[in-house]
């Protein structure tokens, strides 16, 4: 049943498309092997990789003296031989540890912010050359070959909001599912 309502939709919409059809010229990218292939993304990717193998290697060392330093900062509690003193040089301790801890998550939170900026930056001036291309060949869409739409001309007419409007109504007045 479902196979059949999406051949008869797609008939359907293909039969209003190939009229409107006639004035488009699509164009497809994968903008995933572009982006892969330049020099820059490729850096900020490995750099990003490194920042994250790093981050987890420290994060995991740091945990377990944070750890080891609760079990001995509990254990000082409950010993009476212990001096305050004593158990106040291991809340230093321990504070420091988690401080630092802090140190390593901001520092890395930091520079993984600085590698995604920059690369929006080279996802940016792609959509500005993907758009450059497009016009300069007279293209009305231009799809992402893995996803979605990259541009669309101005000229273009978007018919979402309408298709979406009429099949709401459609479903209100006849629902497919209740």
């Amino acid at each position: 049943m479902k196979k059949l309502s999406l051949v008869l939709i797609t008939l359907m919409t293909l039969g209003t498309f190939t009229s409107f059809a006639q004035g488009l010229k699509l164009g497809h990218v994968n903008s995933a092997a572009v982006l892969d292939s330049v020099p820059s993304f490729k850096r900020l990717s490995k750099y990003q990789q490194e920042l994250d193998k790093d981050f987890e290697a420290q994060a995991a060392a740091l945990g377990q003296k944070i750890e080891k330093m609760q079990m001995e900062l509990q254990a000082a509690y409950g010993d009476t031989s212990k001096s305050q003193m004593d158990i106040e040089f291991l809340e230093i301790d321990y504070q420091t540890l988690i401080t630092k801890a802090q140190t390593i998550e901001k520092n890395y939170q930091q520079n993984s912010q600085t590698v995604q900026n920059r690369a929006n930056q080279i996802v940016e001036k792609y959509a500005e050359i993907v758009k450059e291309v497009a016009k300069a060949q007279s293209f009305t869409y231009v799809f992402d070959s893995q996803s979605h739409v990259l541009y669309a001309d101005d000229s273009s007419k978007d018919l979402t909001e309408q298709i979406r409007k009429k099949l709401i109504e459609y479903d209100n007045s006849k629902p497919f599912y209740e």
